[in-house]
């Protein structure tokens, strides 16, 4: 019967609320600790919910997680480069692991890459263009059947392979409505459909379609040759005829 519902305006308190769905009513009002920074983005940028129903917030500084049972707060600082300043824990999105979504949290940073964060060890690995990423600006994440992520860029849409760490980029020339994505603007549909907004507009596709169906093609023998010389059909190779018949014939 609980609703929950995030502020946090450029300038302003940065809270939680929990309202009674029934009635409307705020029942109760939870601050983000230490949540001082004061911007022209809204404070939240994407909300996760974990398997636990455990809250994971990603905001403009770093991934605040809540637990939503004691209505205890841990936040985890993403600013592995030293000498960033804050706008190195500006987070844009989150996408939790497909294949460990209980330790493994995936952040889109405003600059700074894709950030891979261990939730139980705090192991902080960073993604960036000098791995493959076409941009460093990562709006949104979302990931598919198949157990990798697309992420929506200030240059183009991504397809990242977390296992193989592969990274494969569709630009304006494959279909994109630009190469500008933009914040806030991604979603995963129930049936596996991605829909990623940016600044002229919306793609939607399904990824299965962006993987090779083609099958395995049969070996076909086109041409012999006998001591680099090619052999014709009822040509004589010391007085043996090799071929009776065109090789694609032959068996």
């Amino acid at each position: 019967g609980r609703l929950w519902c995030a502020n946090g305006f450029p300038s302003g308190s940065k809270q939680l609320f929990m309202i009674d769905k029934y009635t409307g009513d705020i029942t109760n009002t939870f601050f983000f600790p230490d949540a001082n920074l004061h911007h022209e983005y809204r404070f939240v940028s994407d909300w996760l919910e974990d398997g636990s129903g455990n809250f994971l917030f990603g905001t403009l500084q770093g991934v605040y997680y809540f637990n939503t049972s004691s209505h205890q707060w841990k936040k985890y600082s993403l600013g592995a480069l030293k000498g960033t300043g804050q706008e190195n824990e500006m987070i844009f999105s989150l996408c939790l692991d497909p294949v460990s979504p209980d330790s493994i949290l995936w952040a889109g940073t405003n600059g700074f890459g894709l950030k891979r964060l261990n939730r139980v060890t705090g192991n902080i690995v960073v993604y960036d263009i000098t791995n493959g990423l076409p941009n460093n600006v990562i709006y949104g994440i979302e990931s598919d059947h198949r157990n990798n992520l697309w992420l929506s860029t200030n240059n183009g849409l991504c397809l990242f392979d977390p296992v193989n760490l592969t990274f494969k980029q569709f630009k304006e020339s494959d279909g994109l409505q630009s190469a500008e994505f933009n914040r806030y603007a991604h979603l995963k549909m129930k049936d596996g459909t991605l829909l990623f907004g940016g600044v002229n507009g919306l793609n939607y596709f399904n990824p299965e379609n962006f993987y090779s169906q083609n099958p395995n093609s049969a070996t076909v023998i086109t041409g012999l040759k006998f001591y680099n010389q090619e052999v014709g059909v009822a040509e004589k190779i010391k007085n043996r005829v090799v071929l009776e018949n065109p090789i694609e014939y032959s068996n």
